[in-house]
C-alpha cells in the first residue's frame, strides 16, 4: 500500500523562505518537516480564504521563537514552521490545487504568512 501525498506550502521562517512541497501525510512526516515533537492543526484565512495550518504546538514556548504567521495589522499568531493544506468533510488533510499554492505564496514573504485571521 502506498503511503498518501499531501501537496502545500511549507513556511520556513527560519530559512526566510516559503514554497511548494509535496510530504507524506503522515504525523512523523510533520514532525520531521516543521522540526518538532508536538503538533496542531488551526484553520485561518489567507487571502481571504481558509486554509488548514499545521504547525508546532510548542514554538511559542521555544527561546526566540520565530514568528510565520501574522494578522493584517503585523501581530503575531504563529511561530515557527508551518504546512498549509485543506481538509475534506471527514476532517483527513487534503493538497492544495496549483492556484491555491499561487495564492497562498503571494501572501508569503521572507518567511512569513502575512493577512491571517480567523
Amino acid at each position: 500500500m502506498s503511503e498518501k501525498k499531501l501537496t502545500g506550502v511549507i513556511v520556513m521562517p527560519d530559512k526566510g523562505k516559503a514554497e511548494k512541497a509535496t510530504i507524506t501525510d503522515s504525523l512523523d512526516s510533520f514532525y520531521n518537516v516543521l522540526d518538532c515533537t508536538t503538533i496542531d492543526i488551526v484553520e485561518r484565512r489567507i487571502g481571504g480564504k481558509y486554509y488548514d495550518i499545521i504547525c508546532d504546538d510548542e514554538a511559542p514556548l521555544k527561546e526566540l521563537p520565530l514568528v510565520s504567521g501574522v494578522d493584517g495589522l503585523i501581530r503575531p499568531m504563529l511561530f515557527g514552521r508551518l504546512f498549509i493544506c485543506h481538509h475534506d468533510d471527514e476532517g483527513g488533510l487534503t493538497s492544495l490545487s496549483e492556484e491555491e499554492v499561487k495564492a497562498v505564496l503571494s501572501n508569503c514573504h521572507h518567511g512569513f504568512v502575512f493577512s491571517m485571521g480567523y
